[in-house]
């Protein structure tokens, strides 16, 4: 008896994979399969394309990166350069200046003393 009751009350949910289950390959379903296996495919290939960008964009960021630090550095460089460069000049301007005599003009200016 218990075996016939649990037959009669099968839930809702049993009854539709028993049906799915029984189904005949019925063209509708092989027609189907073959298109989710094709989309299966096609998402595989996708997949697969989506890493080798991945792979590249990571290149690439590796190799700006290192053109940044190479940038800064040269950047760091040419500062110091035009820094001790700046500090040449104001020497050599000031070897180059002609001593300026302590007498004044009659108009009340310094007179410079002439370039050798």
């Amino acid at each position: 008896m218990t075996k016939a009751k649990s037959q009669r009350f099968r839930s809702p949910k049993k009854e539709w994979k028993l049906k799915v289950k029984g189904r005949s390959g019925g063209g509708k379903d092989e027609k189907f399969i073959k298109e989710i296996q094709l989309l299966r495919e096609q998402l595989v290939q996708k997949e697969a394309e989506l890493n080798q960008l991945r792979e590249q964009l990571k290149y690439k960021n590796q190799q700006l990166a290192s053109k940044d630090l190479e940038l800064e550095s040269y950047k760091k460089i040419s500062e110091e350069k035009i820094i001790l460069l700046e500090a040449k000049i104001k020497e050599l301007e000031a070897k180059l200046k002609p001593p300026i005599s302590q007498h004044k003009t009659k108009r009340g200016a310094l007179k410079e003393a002439p370039l050798p």
